[in-house]
């Protein structure tokens, strides 16, 4: 049985192991106004201390009287259990299952910084407008050529200068072309021209694959015979037919489908697709993907239109 003093008062306690000596209480005197003096002992808290073994040494307590120190477990560090190797599991195999938010956020503050650095650069001034290819919502496509390669063709890079949600549609060809380049056309640069009278332009810069989309070969009455040397860089020795017809149809499906599975694996969904915006990629000898202003990416949540998220109910 310990005693404790307390303001003048002995309390007794099994708890507090052994009768602990209690030393000179503390006094503070303080003088308010010349009129009284008002004496103030910190026996109080100082007994409540010592009887606790609060902040005290061993030289103060018996370190065997120390009963929450002596019975309490000692902790091994983590401590594995069934229900945490499931969740943290769990977490894992969501974070990187396609479309993959991990891999989607390495892409984004890691693989897209560090290109920066490795990239060319293109400017306005070092490009030289050729034929216009074609005009859409979004703006107007162009071949063109680099005015500092003055034996440089007219196609060797197509330009398309984006009006609106050019930013995203950059963003978009970036992550294509880290992650999956043979699905659409080969993305080379894009960046941001103000002028006086159209303002604000994003000009996005490709490399030139071909003209002809799959909406300019279907409309030949030739077709699908018309794509058959393009796409198996021979005519077949059969007759025209079904059996012939079907064997073409089955690789355009098979390469476009092909893109569209490299898209979806990395997180991005065209949300456009339709024979003007696929493209036959002559070097490649293969159908791509291009234009890139409608889609989304489910890895970050990037929309096309940047002030609505997915899943936006407007």
């Amino acid at each position: 049985m310990a005693a404790v003093g307390i303001g003048g008062v002995v309390l007794h306690s099994s708890f507090l192991g052994k009768k602990v000596g209690i030393l000179k209480p503390l006094c503070l005197s303080i003088r308010l106004k010349k009129q009284c003096n008002f004496k103030i002992c910190g026996s109080f808290v100082h007994d409540l201390f010592v009887g606790v073994g609060v902040g005290l040494p061993c030289t103060v307590m018996e370190c065997g009287d120390i009963i929450y120190r002596s019975t309490l477990p000692k902790s091994n560090g983590i401590t594995v259990t069934v229900p945490g190797v499931i969740l943290a599991l769990g977490t894992l195999s969501y974070l990187w299952a396609t479309p993959g938010v991990a891999p989607g956020f390495f892409d984004m503050f890691v693989l897209g910084f560090l290109e920066r650095f490795f990239r060319p650069i293109y400017k306005k001034d070092g490009i030289v407008l050729g034929k216009k290819l074609g005009e859409g919502s979004f703006g107007s496509v162009y071949r063109v050529s680099l005015a500092r390669k003055p034996s440089s063709k007219p196609a060797d890079l197509v330009l398309k200068k984006a009006t609106e949600y050019g930013a995203v549609e950059i963003w978009m060809n970036e992550r294509v072309r880290r992650a999956c380049a043979n699905s659409c056309a080969d993305f080379l640069y894009g960046f941001r021209e103000t002028s006086s009278k159209k303002g604000a332009e994003y000009w996005l810069l490709w490399r030139f694959e071909g003209e002809a989309t799959l909406a300019d070969l279907m409309q030949s009455r030739d077709f699908p015979y018309n794509v058959e040397s393009l796409i198996l860089r021979e005519v077949q020795d059969l007759p025209k037919g079904l059996d012939r017809e079907n064997r073409i149809i089955l690789t355009i499906m098979r390469q476009l489908l092909f893109a569209l599975d490299g898209l979806h694996s990395t997180g991005i969904v065209h949300r456009d697709i339709k024979p003007q915006n696929i493209i036959f990629s002559e070097g490649s000898r293969a159908f791509k993907i291009i234009d890139l202003g409608a889609a989304a990416d489910l890895r970050v949540g990037i929309n096309y239109i940047p002030k609505e998220f997915l899943l936006d109910p407007r």
